[in-house]
């Protein structure tokens, strides 16, 4: 945060301490910690606007005894939805909601009771606040060990980037200089339309191609297009939050379905009295749990597509990356109704900061993706489409892929490896075969959410599991990338793991008793 953007409230300033949160209600036969009940209920409070930005609580102690419990089951609330982002504290000013949310955040949308208000009137309340904030609405977080999505950013060939781009500005000068269509620069268009035909099993027209700033902006096209307010969602249950966060800013309705070893149980929705508009998967590599949809179930979620007229969204975000046996083919292949949008990303394969990702099309959807795609941007920048798509076609692409594959395979094995020794058959991985990240299921009543705020303390992110879920999991996990990590942090990393798991059991048993 810079300080000079900081606004500094007087005490006369400052909101009092809002009465609401003093009508949680706390079932203590419920099994659930009393510390998780007043963190959710708190954290309701604040997503439902029951509590203001910048308001002030209660302190601590106030807290305890309005609610007949231990100052440590409060003390333990707060420190969550501070480590969440909801909260801030300061010395002298008490514990205050914060005035805006972090990215993070739109994973607890979830959260939110029935009886909230319209879709249109939650996305202005949560999103278009924060223009009046002093603050910016979204703040990067930085890369720390364990963060998921982050490849190996010092082993890409940034000088051979470099002379790619130059020569690029020498032969193609000014024609780099003019607007083009907004489908994206046609030659970069036609090498990825290549690529994946020969990696993915995707065959289309370079037309049905669309360049976009990243698979996020893909996803809001879809939403543009596709859906309208209160539309149903099929979406995975654990799933992306960042493709989370684009349906709930659009206003759709999402259905949690479940995900088990075969991937989306599409079964579980057949008997929704209304019918659902689209359904997001991640079919090649499921995140965050990471197994693959098997062949049944992508047929019969291809024949629901059809039956239903409903639409796919397949997001394939790093499926370069899988380490036994061949590729497998998208989604996107097994369409002859052609209900699938396929999107994928260079941000896994390249670098983040790229941020270019496309979407491959329908033909009938191709001109109103194209009209969305010009009322937003326009178009990705051309020279930055160039350079990549000169880094495809001489090979340099695939080159890449094919190091950064053995790379991620050797870290993948030595992060699986030090999780056995150090936690032993306490965990468990269920899938690792493909990506840069692995999943790991934390013992039966552990908290992943204080696991990831003792992490934080320690400077690793550990994502909770359960941050990603719309309903209750059995059991809690830990997100842990390692595609930006040296072997030597990888092992490091672990060891504060199991210090931390340790001590939050710790703390959990002796908060039961």
């Amino acid at each position: 945060m810079n300080p000079q953007n900081t606004t500094v409230l007087t005490e006369k300033q400052r909101p009092l301490p809002d009465a609401s949160l003093l009508a949680l209600k706390l079932d203590r036969n419920s099994g659930i910690p009393l510390h998780r009940q007043i963190c959710n209920g708190i954290r309701d409070s604040i997503l439902q606007m029951r509590v203001a930005p910048l308001s002030r609580l209660p302190s601590t102690r106030a807290l305890a005894k309005d609610l007949g419990v231990s100052r440590n089951s409060v003390l333990m609330a707060f420190d969550q939805l501070k480590a969440e982002g909801y909260l801030v504290g300061s010395t002298g000013g008490g514990t205050r909601v914060r005035d805006f949310f972090p990215d993070a955040t739109i994973s607890e949308l979830h959260q939110r009771p029935a009886s909230t208000p319209s879709p249109e009137a939650q996305k202005n309340r949560l999103f278009n606040r924060t223009t009046t904030s002093s603050e910016t609405p979204y703040v990067t977080p930085p890369i720390r060990p364990f963060a998921p999505g982050i490849p190996a950013i010092d082993r890409f060939p940034i000088d051979l980037w470099r002379r790619i781009s130059n020569r690029c500005w020498r032969e193609q000068g000014q024609k780099l200089l003019t607007q083009i269509e907004p489908g994206g620069f046609l030659p970069l268009r036609e090498a990825i339309a290549t690529h994946i035909r020969v990696a993915r099993g995707v065959t289309c027209d370079p037309a049905q191609v669309l360049i976009t700033a990243g698979a996020q902006q893909a996803f809001h096209l879809c939403c543009q297009v596709l859906l309208r307010p209160r539309d149903l969602v099929l979406f995975e249950n654990p799933g992306y939050s960042g493709a989370l966060g684009a349906f709930r800013y659009a206003g759709a309705s999402l259905v949690p379905v479940s995900v088990d070893q075969e991937g989306m149980a599409i079964s579980e929705v057949e008997a929704q009295k209304r019918k659902p508009t689209l359904a997001y998967v991640t079919p090649t590599h499921q995140f965050p749990l990471g197994m693959p949809m098997s062949l049944p179930r992508r047929l019969e979620l291809v024949d629901w597509a059809q039956r239903e007229n409903a639409w796919i969204m397949e997001d394939d975000y790093d499926s370069e990356y899988r380490f036994s046996g061949p590729p497998l083919p998208a989604l996107y292949g097994l369409d002859e109704s052609r209900r699938v949008i396929y999107i994928g990303t260079f941000s896994k394969s390249t670098f983040p900061a790229l941020r270019i990702g496309f979407a491959v099309l329908p033909q009938d959807l191709v001109a109103s993706f194209a009209k969305a795609r010009a009322f937003q941007d326009h178009h990705s920048p051309v020279i930055t489409q160039a350079t990549l798509c000169n880094f495809i076609q001489n090979g340099h692409f695939a080159r890449h892929i094919r190091d950064m594959r053995n790379l991620y395979r050797k870290r993948r094995d030595i992060l699986v490896s030090s999780l056995a020794k150090s936690f032993g058959d306490s965990i468990a991985i269920p899938h690792s075969d493909t990506g840069l990240h692995v999943t790991t299921l934390l013992p039966a009543g552990v908290d992943d959410r204080l696991v990831s705020q003792e992490a934080a303390r320690r400077g690793l992110m550990a994502l909770p599991l359960t941050g990603f879920a719309q309903t209750n999991l059995a059991r809690g996990g830990m997100v842990l990338g390692f595609g930006g990590m040296t072997e030597i942090e990888i092992r490091e990393g672990v060891k504060v793991l199991e210090e931390v798991v340790s001590t939050v059991a710790g703390t959990a048993a002796a908060a039961d008793h």
